[in-house]
């Protein structure tokens, strides 16, 4: 094959060369597309979702620190401290002050000791008259050269004006620590003490104005030692080191940095309740999602629908003499598309059970099956039709005034419907006799279905009103059939000695019928005679099959 050949060949056939790759690959990997693949899948979507729970609650939790630290980092500057309104009054008062006089007056005296009263953080004030010297709220009188000068090493100023003088590193207690603050003329003195007890910090949390110079603290909220992280701190970002979270802040005091710090264990203790809340919210998000495609996209909710909608289809199996061909009834057979697929009977009868639907679906069953008789089934003579019941049907105490109103209804005999019933479908046993009991007095006719298959089968008998017994299909394979002593040997002989009919089930093969047909059974359904029909397939080949031994 040429290539002009081998690329037009591939351009007809995209679907085929897709389909051939797709199976290469299965084959080749079938730990990914095997068996195992929906354990994997499983695996790998539950821990990724747990890596997006993990980031959510870090994202969640550093935005929580940085919303908490970041406004004690900002608290500087004119802002320091949250005392803006205190420090900036005093000082404005005392600047307001008349300072031609000689020496420090009474009434001097007086403004100090009421602005310091006044002032709730303030514990002394002091004003530098023109001639140098300065009056101070504890009466004292000093030389301008003993107050604070901007060449100390722990001065600081900032752009409004203000210059500051920190005296509360780690070395200074509460009581002896202070910060003194001046503009102008005049001067306030801050405790140390007082002062941390004014700030709103979160719990652990420690504040620290760092020498942009030195990087040591000239005021800190803490007793320890201060230890700097190795890495360097940028401002309004987290900064993980030394079992501590730091966030850094710019001041507007020159040279000065603020740095808040939380012990890790904050930090761990806050994403454990972003975790748990997440954990919680992913839970109940799944809860939700498996709940809408529960109600709205799985098997059971597209079954549902199918349900409301009125789109399963019945189908019917012929049951045949197997003596003469002819065709004597049929068993009504449920049948389910979803999406253009079969699905399966043992599927969808087990979701109709375990989400009680089993009484609709069978009433569904009987509607269809009565309309079917009324529109094509009524005209094969002497034909009859079975309809699996189940325990729910059997518990069902309105279900027998419901056949009788809807045969009635569609002008069906009701020699023509038969039920069928398992001994699965006996959980209440005398429930189901009286339920039993009303139908046969309609004039229906009772099968037992897959007789042999249970435990108690045989005691069923005497105690049930049965008409027919259908043997199930396990009982009649060729090996079992090969054994005189085999139990389908037994049901028939039991069936003679009640007077019942047998019905065979899954007969497929000559030799089953021939053998079935030597034991006595006439009456027998399976592939060998017909699949499962439509009504009207079933009508047209009811008149069109061809029956021996017959006149």
């Amino acid at each position: 094959m040429t290539n002009i050949e081998i690329l037009t060949d591939l351009t007809k056939k995209p679907e085929k060369i897709f389909s051939q790759l797709k199976s290469q690959i299965k084959s080749s990997y079938p730990e990914v597309f095997g068996i195992k693949s929906k354990y994997i899948t499983s695996t790998l979507i539950g821990l990724l979702a747990l890596c997006i729970v993990l980031l959510v609650s870090k994202f969640l939790t550093e935005r929580y620190l940085e919303k908490e630290l970041a406004p004690v980092a900002m608290q500087n500057g004119d802002d320091f401290l949250a005392l803006q309104m205190q420090t900036a009054t005093a000082l404005r008062s005392l600047n307001d002050l008349s300072r031609d006089a000689q020496q420090c007056t009474q009434d001097i005296q007086a403004l100090l000791v009421a602005t310091t009263k006044n002032q709730r953080y303030v514990y002394a004030s002091a004003v530098r008259l023109d001639n140098g010297t300065v009056c101070t709220s504890y009466g004292q009188s000093l030389q301008g050269e003993l107050m604070p000068g901007a060449k100390q090493a722990n001065h600081y100023s900032s752009s409004s004006g203000m210059d500051y003088w920190f005296k509360a590193s780690r070395e200074a207690s509460s009581d002896s620590g202070e910060i003194i603050i001046g503009q102008q003329h005049a001067y306030v003195w801050l405790n140390k003490g007082i002062t941390i007890s004014s700030l709103t910090l979160p719990a652990g949390a420690a504040l620290n104005l760092l020498d942009e110079r030195t990087l040591e603290p000239v005021f800190t909220t803490q007793s320890t030692i201060w230890q700097p992280p190795a890495h360097r701190l940028k401002s309004s970002e987290l900064v993980f080191e030394n079992n501590n979270v730091y966030m850094a802040s710019p001041t507007k005091i020159d040279g000065l940095t603020a740095v808040v710090s939380v012990p890790m264990s904050l930090y761990m203790q806050v994403l454990g309740v972003y975790l748990a809340l997440c954990l919680g919210l992913a839970a109940l998000m799944l809860k939700v999602a498996l709940d809408l495609h529960s109600r709205y996209f799985s098997l059971s909710a597209k079954f549902r629908q199918a349900i409301s909608s009125n789109t399963l289809e019945v189908r019917y199996q012929p049951i045949v003499d197997m003596n003469t061909k002819q065709w004597l009834g049929a068993e009504a057979l449920l049948r389910c598309k979803l999406n253009e697929q079969s699905v399966s009977p043992n599927i969808f009868i087990t979701m109709a059970q375990r989400d009680g639907y089993m009484r609709q679906l069978t009433r569904r069953v009987c509607t269809q099956v009565a309309q079917d008789h009324a529109s094509l089934i009524w005209a094969c003579d002497d034909f009859y039709i079975t309809i699996n019941l189940s325990a729910e049907d059997l518990l069902d105490e309105s279900f027998p005034e419901f056949t009788k109103q809807l045969f009635a209804l569609y002008q069906v005999p009701t020699s023509r419907i038969l039920f069928e019933i398992t001994e699965e479908s006996l959980a209440d046993k005398d429930k189901a006799i009286v339920q039993l009991k009303k139908l046969r007095e309609q004039g229906h006719q009772i099968a037992i279905d897959d007789f042999g298959t249970g435990y108690s089968s045989l005691s069923y008998i005497d105690i049930l009103p049965v008409d027919i017994l259908k043997i199930d299909r396990s009982f009649i394979t060729p090996d079992k059939l090969g054994c005189v002593d085999g139990l389908w040997w037994h049901i028939i002989s039991l069936a003679r000695v009640h007077e019942l009919k047998v019905v065979a089930e899954g007969i497929e093969t000559h030799e089953q019928a021939e053998i079935l047909s030597y034991a006595g059974v006439t009456s027998g359904q399976g592939w060998l005679y017909s699949k499962d029909l439509c009504p009207g397939s079933l009508v047209r080949d009811f008149f069109t099959v061809e029956y021996t031994g017959l006149a």
